[in-house]
């Protein structure tokens, strides 16, 4: 994906739309719905959109966030927009009520980028220029994606290094500022937090 995006094959970047939902238990004791361990959608699921946005378009200039609260008051569903003082957009949302298609399109002036399900693991991918399929990108294992972030991690630590090329320290601690505002704006506040 940053291969094709840096090629400028799909001309300028215009937008990117993304989603990541899973129909998760509504128990008030299930960790993603317990707010004294920081559950929601946001943190477990929005971290994917949210890193996917970021590297294809980088740290957004502007935010603006909705959510609709759990019974135990965190996130059951948050949409974000993210904008670009040079015109780009990111529209992501994320849930734990539905399950959703997972997918992420990245669409340029010429082209676009269709990732299909589940678009944070290594799947199949369509390059789409001028309206044709330009190429396929097939998905070549079975299995979860997770993985390569685990031979990511096991090179890092390998080679002494402290931090990935692919994510560094600073940008990781980028996003979760983001996550913050985004929190912020939802008004998503755990009971360790200082008030």
């Amino acid at each position: 994906v940053r291969e094709i995006v840096d090629s400028g094959e799909l001309g300028e970047l215009v937008a990117l739309y993304a989603d990541h939902g899973q129909p998760l238990p509504a128990d008030r004791y299930y960790r993603l719905h317990a707010p004294e361990l920081a559950g929601g959608a946001l943190l477990d699921l929005g971290i994917y959109p949210i890193s996917l946005a970021f590297m294809v378009l980088g740290e957004p200039d502007s935010i603006i966030a909705s959510s609709q609260p759990t019974e135990s008051g965190v996130d059951a569903q948050t949409s974000m927009i993210f904008s670009y003082f040079t015109g780009q957009q990111a529209v992501m949302t994320t849930t734990l009520k539905v399950r959703t298609p997972c997918t992420a399109q990245i669409i340029g002036t010429k082209g676009r980028i269709n990732i299909d399900s589940n678009f944070y693991t290594p799947t199949s991918m369509q390059v789409i220029i001028e309206g044709k399929v330009a190429r396929e990108y097939p998905k070549k294992y079975l299995g979860h994606g997770i993985r390569e972030q685990a031979r990511e991690f096991a090179q890092v630590v390998r080679s002494g290094e402290l931090e990935s090329p692919i994510m560094s320290q600073i940008e990781s601690l980028a996003i979760m500022h983001v996550m913050d505002e985004i929190r912020e704006m939802i008004d998503l506040k755990y009971p360790f937090e200082a008030i």
